[in-house]
């Protein structure tokens, strides 16, 4: 039987187009992630050692993983191992990694249909934060506040710029500022930049 290669490309029964696969970052030569949200493990030699045999080798069949569904955010993860540990991950993540141009320190992917279940390549980008938090008040329907509250245990940057947001989401803390003013003004500078309506908070 024939088992699962690196590059091998599959053909999805009953489609008329093929997965692309390319390695997982940071797991290449044990793992590949597909432009259809699909990660699988390669055909491999693994080391072993028990209590009779010792140490020993033995050869695993790559398969496709399955994905499991995270309560606390509503995305798919998987959990890649490697030397004997399990290294939960984000499959949007691995797959904008590894289709997509390396997001920067400060931005997060992004489905673009805002469908977090959604994982193709072609539905994945690299964002900031606000426009997640923007996407999901958008498509999700959630009431939005802009808060603007004083720190006094901050001395040199006192202002901070919050999201409120409604549903039991909480709070997402934007920045801190030297003025109320400096705060208003990075507010409307994001609400022009992304298309946002605001309402101040009480």
């Amino acid at each position: 039987e024939v088992g699962i290669r690196p590059g091998l490309v599959l053909f999805l029964r009953g489609n008329a187009f093929m997965e692309e696969w390319l390695s997982v970052v940071d797991f290449e030569g044990l793992y590949e992630v597909s432009d259809q949200g699909n990660v699988r493990s390669l055909d491999r030699i693994v080391i072993c050692e028990g209590p009779v045999k010792g140490i020993y080798s033995k050869f695993e069949k790559g398969r496709l993983l399955r994905p499991a569904l995270c309560k606390r955010d509503g995305r798919y993860t998987v959990s890649p191992s490697r030397d004997g540990k399990n290294y939960p991950q984000p499959i949007h993540v691995l797959v904008c990694t590894a289709f997509h141009d390396p997001g920067g320190i400060k931005e997060e992917v992004r489905h673009i249909d805002s469908n977090r279940l959604n994982n193709k390549a072609d539905n994945l980008e690299w964002g900031s934060r606000i426009r997640n938090m923007w996407d999901s008040i958008v498509f999700g329907g959630r009431e939005l506040d802009w808060g603007i509250r004083f720190n006094k245990r901050s001395k040199k940057n006192p202002w901070q710029l919050r999201m409120d947001l409604k549903l039991g989401e909480g709070t997402k803390h934007i920045n801190n500022f030297p003025t109320k003013e400096a705060a208003r003004d990075e507010r409307d500078r994001l609400c022009l930049l992304h298309g946002m309506a605001y309402r101040v908070a009480a």
